[in-house]
């Protein structure tokens, strides 16, 4: 059995440059210049003889390969390597000329403000690191038995609220200022003497008696800023369970910020 095993599948490939005319290494002006000497040589409107059409289809076909730089090189890849086109897939092209091959993906660059969040979210984690700690004792404090302290009012202001309920705003000798809601049975301009529960850690107001035993209430502040606590603790909690979210993690970590000055501010 003789022969080649190849010799079946091997693609015959033109020889564009015995075509023009011009050896292999010939320059892009000899391959010009034989190019339009057999053109008009073989011109179907110059030459009238049936073999011209076909050979000027030739030499266009010979000089739109060698006349371009990419296409030439390809063409000699291809000839110094003829079974190329069997091991490796053709690219296909598509019919229409205007079509164009889809953009490979690439990947959209974050904005400034990503590498901004990246770069502080350490930081930044912190401020709710801070709120947990913050509101944890805030409810220690709001539970824990108070501190009993002897106070005297030194003024008394009244006022009405939002649904028309009247309250007091107590000043004491120890520069206190408590607002208290429905006071029954308190006479505050006869009856000064006054016993005020504070709590342990914040030392904030949260009940005033008077020294006759007729009045015993809360004060309504801590009843007021308790909103904002709970909203701090829940929002920082989520912050530290979601924190490999990071662009979350940061928005909640900033909006923490805002509830702990705000709960400071009012405490």
């Amino acid at each position: 059995m003789g022969g080649n095993f190849f010799s079946p599948f091997i693609v015959v490939v033109k020889d564009y440059y015995d075509i023009l005319g011009v050896a292999a290494s010939a320059t892009e002006l000899e391959i010009k210049r034989a190019y339009r000497k057999l053109a008009v040589q073989y011109h179907p409107d110059k030459n009238p003889a049936v073999e011209a059409r076909p050979r000027f289809l030739e030499i266009n076909e010979a000089y739109d390969v060698l006349g371009d730089r990419q296409k030439r090189a390809a063409y000699d890849a291809r000839l110094a390597n003829p079974l190329q086109e069997i091991f490796t897939e053709p690219v296909r092209t598509h019919r229409d000329p205007a079509y164009r091959q889809p953009r490979p993906f690439r990947k959209k660059e974050p904005p400034a403000s990503w590498f901004l969040m990246r770069d502080s979210i350490k930081y930044v984690i912190w401020i709710s690191r801070v709120g947990i700690v913050f509101t944890t004792l805030f409810f220690i404090d709001y539970f824990l038995p108070y501190r009993q302290l002897e106070d005297r009012i030194v003024e008394r202001r009244t006022g009405r609220g939002r649904s028309n309920h009247a309250y007091y705003i107590l000043h004491t000798a120890r520069g206190e200022q408590v607002q208290v809601f429905d006071a029954p049975g308190a006479n505050f301009r006869e009856d000064r003497d006054i016993q005020l529960g504070i709590t342990p850690i914040f030392g904030s107001v949260m009940t005033v008696t008077n020294s006759a035993g007729t009045f015993d209430a809360w004060v309504a502040m801590y009843s007021t800023l308790m909103f904002f606590p709970i909203l701090l603790f829940v929002n920082s909690l989520l912050a530290l369970l979601y924190r490999e979210r990071m662009e979350f993690c940061f928005n909640l970590s900033v909006t923490a910020f805002v509830l702990l000055i705000i709960s400071l501010i009012l405490l």
